[in-house]
């Protein structure tokens, strides 16, 4: 990765963080992208530069927590049969969730209802990626 690519994918990251912590603050639906940029530090361009919308940061966060449960968390189960590693697999889902908060959980689901999930090219189901 070129100096230009590390620099684009910190840029991500960080709109990504920022937004994550004003949901906390004003709600998932309170939060407007300008106010994002503004904490951000980052112009409105920079925003859709890497996200469509407001709605693709929580697509884009399913899809972080897709990738790292995919990663770490599947190969790490110890159930010593299917049925035990789901228990296990769907406990860590829900303290992931609640580390999340209520507010994201319910924009993530209506993400999954609406037609964002689809597009985004991933599975409505973290078990069976």
């Amino acid at each position: 990765m070129n100096s230009r690519q590390q620099q684009a994918k910190e840029t991500k990251e960080h709109i990504m963080a920022v937004a994550l912590k004003l949901i906390e603050i004003y709600t998932y639906d309170k939060l407007s992208i300008n106010k994002i940029c503004s904490k951000a530090n980052v112009s409105t361009g920079a925003f859709y530069h890497y996200f469509k919308s407001k709605q693709e940061l929580i697509v884009e966060g399913y899809k972080n927590c897709d990738d790292y449960f995919s990663e770490h968390i599947l190969k790490d189960l110890k159930g010593k049969n299917y049925v035990e590693k789901i228990v296990e697999y769907i406990s860590c889902q829900m303290k992931y969730a609640n580390k999340l908060g209520i507010d994201l959980m319910l924009q993530l689901y209506k993400t999954q209802i609406t037609d964002a999930t689809e597009s985004s090219g991933r599975n409505a189901c973290w078990l069976f990626p």
